[in-house]
């Protein structure tokens, strides 16, 4: 009995010491570009001559699945609606990405299940969404077949002149506190406003 006590106890030590060493990055947190607090990072560059998101053609069959607008510019102040605002084009990206990935669909579904808010830039808003979708593309015969996704965060940076999006699939032990997907490590740019 004694001997399992301490084997548990050696255990413990060994997954310690070895989360410590396995845990980081490798770098020191002065050069990781993350480190710094998001309040004072610059907003996400972004190249407004080359923002693109998904915009399919409205479908010819009236039976099957439409493309959806885009919400037009951020409202302001953005402090007090940035998630509905980012939960609105999330919805749209991936309902109008869907379409154009899969071809026609007879049925689809998605939305957000989870939200999380940072600290941003001043003027600018960081939302991270957790988001499920699925659907029925329509084959020549008829209905095809049925999809569904697995868990997807997606991060955003908003502020009044630029949307900037960041996608990771299948993270379900992702927690809030990271912000992973980070919209300035790995975003894209989906629009500019002037």
């Amino acid at each position: 009995m004694r001997r399992r006590s301490v084997l548990a106890l050696g255990g413990s030590a060994l997954s310690i010491a070895v989360t410590g060493c396995l845990g980081g990055s490798g770098s020191s947190p002065e050069t990781t570009p993350t480190a710094r607090p998001l309040a004072e990072r610059e907003p996400p560059d972004v190249d407004c001559s080359n923002v693109s998101r998904p915009i399919p053609p409205r479908q010819p069959d009236e039976n099957t699945v439409q493309p959806v607008d885009y919400p037009g510019e951020p409202p302001s102040p953005l402090e007090d609606s940035a998630v509905d605002y980012v939960t609105r084009f999330e919805e749209a990206y991936r309902r109008n990405y869907e379409i154009l990935e899969k071809g026609p669909l007879r049925e689809y579904s998605g939305g957000v299940t989870e939200t999380w808010t940072y600290d941003a830039p001043p003027g600018g808003a960081v939302v991270r969404l957790k988001t499920v979708y699925g659907g029925q593309v329509l084959d020549d015969d008829g209905p095809g077949a049925i999809y569904d996704s697995p868990q997807v965060f997606v991060t955003y940076y908003v502020d009044p002149s630029r949307v900037v999006r960041a996608e990771t699939k299948g993270q379900s032990q992702l927690t809030p506190e990271s912000l992973d997907p980070d919209p300035w490590e790995n975003g894209d740019g989906l629009a500019c406003f002037a």
